[in-house]
């Protein structure tokens, strides 16, 4: 059992545990609260006789909400990833780097759009069937729909904060502009 070997990473409740194994994406929200709970987990497992009821997971204490945030939630996955299937350690570290590098490319207020993306693309990879973490071309719909200001997503969620102006000097260039074929106008492009 993986909560009992000792070269387990330590602190990952049990739910994450399980979630892993059974192929699903990780709730990095409650890993992120494990980082520095004082008491274990409650087992949301109900007994009748032998059989055994498992109950959804009790909110989070903490989400992640910053790059930080997904950061120090994400150390914890990648190092649970690579226990449990340490082939795919490289491809958890190189979508660590990739994550990392949006989050450096966009102003802090943009951050929870990126976070959105990410859960995103865990829940399209979920148990590996058909993409890996590292298919990036596989997630323009999803970088789409939740970082560009004409995303479905966009304004999906009242914490999400405008982008201003200013902040989107902070974008890359935009290729499709280069190569003619931008259907944005200036006033709603974030190029």
């Amino acid at each position: 059992m993986v909560i009992l070997s000792p070269s387990a990473p330590a602190g990952i409740p049990p739910s994450e545990i399980e979630n892993a194994l059974r192929g699903l994406p990780l709730n990095l929200d409650i890993l992120f609260s494990a980082l520095h709970h004082l008491r274990p987990s409650k087992e949301n497992v109900g007994r009748i006789g032998d059989s055994e009821i498992h109950f959804d997971a009790t909110k989070p204490a903490r989400t992640v909400k910053t790059a930080n945030n997904w950061t120090a939630a994400w150390y914890p996955a990648r190092k649970l990833y690579a226990f449990i299937f340490p082939h795919q350690e490289d491809e958890a570290t190189t979508y660590s780097n990739y994550i990392t590098k949006m989050f450096t490319t966009r102003v802090a207020s943009a951050h929870q759009r990126i976070i959105l993306y990410d859960k995103g693309v865990r829940n399209l990879v979920q148990g590996r069937q058909r993409h890996l973490l590292t298919d990036y071309h596989s997630f323009t719909n999803i970088l789409a729909a939740t970082v560009q200001a004409d995303g479905i997503e966009y304004n999906s969620s009242a914490s999400f904060p405008k982008m201003n102006s200013k902040s989107r000097a902070t974008f890359p260039p935009c290729h499709r502009f280069n190569s003619g074929n931008c259907p944005n106008t200036s006033q709603i492009c974030m190029y």
